[in-house]
């Protein structure tokens, strides 16, 4: 039934995956860089990145969605319209030198619902990593407290650059904590912040109250959720339980 009759249901969840895969891969690609950065070369200035990075996750989400529907907003005053379309319009002797890389009228940030507005879905992809990036930087970088030393004096004894420390032994080192946080993206993207959840909401406490198709609706995204953190395991944990295995018949 939710799949063949409800025609909501499929644009959610398609858009709720979509937003989960773009935000998500940005989010940890960008969140262990920087954890690593700040371990390994501004060590000294640790504490006041991580506050400054940790900020935006004790702000409430409502007042966020607030900040940038506002700061975001189709209107041509609005902060980002009015400083895009400034630079684009910039003319000299009458040539918009900048109009290729700029616009010259206001971006449409927002969609509306009826009255209620929804962000672009590139902007809901900028407000979720704006979030949720301290939190996750905090994470790897509690992890990176137990950085094999030795390994990374080695590697810079052999030659290894930044990048290849990174991608070969602090990545390796990193996969508990990356499966953790994945994780935890996933089930917050589907339970929290997705229109999946919003839509289930919806038709709960709307005036037909449809609790039956909420439900259904429930156990379809748990279904989902527990096939995607099994997922994750597998890829990132390389099936531990399987290696085990191999390596006693090896024996």
């Amino acid at each position: 039934w939710v799949f063949l009759e409800d025609e909501w249901f499929g644009g959610a969840l398609g858009s709720t995956l979509w937003t989960l895969i773009v935000s998500g891969t940005l989010l940890h690609l960008t969140a262990i860089p920087l954890a690593f950065f700040i371990q390994t070369r501004l060590l000294r200035y640790r504490t006041a990145l991580l506050t400054v990075f940790f900020l935006p996750y004790l702000v409430s989400t409502l007042i966020l969605q607030f900040f940038f529907f506002n700061f975001f907003s189709n209107h041509p005053d609005a902060p980002v319209n009015a400083l895009l379309v400034a630079i684009g319009n910039f003319q000299i002797f009458d040539v918009k030198l900048f109009s290729i890389f700029f616009p010259t009228k206001p971006i449409e940030w927002l969609g509306f619902h009826g009255n209620s507005p929804f962000p672009n879905p590139w902007l809901n992809v900028l407000l979720i990593w704006w979030h949720y990036i301290g939190w996750n930087v905090l994470l790897y970088d509690a992890a990176l407290q137990s950085y094999p030393k030795d390994q990374s004096e080695a590697a810079h004894m052999d030659g290894a650059n930044a990048f290849q420390e990174l991608v070969h032994i602090t990545v390796p080192h990193l996969r508990p904590m990356i499966f953790f946080a994945t994780t935890l993206t996933v089930v917050t993207a589907i339970a929290e912040s997705g229109d999946v959840s919003n839509y289930m909401y919806y038709l709960a406490f709307s005036s037909t109250g449809d609790f039956g198709a909420a439900c259904v609706m429930g156990v379809v995204l748990l279904i989902l959720t527990q096939a995607m953190v099994w997922g994750i395991w597998y890829f990132i944990c390389q099936a531990p339980s399987l290696s085990l295995e191999k390596d006693e018949q090896t024996r």
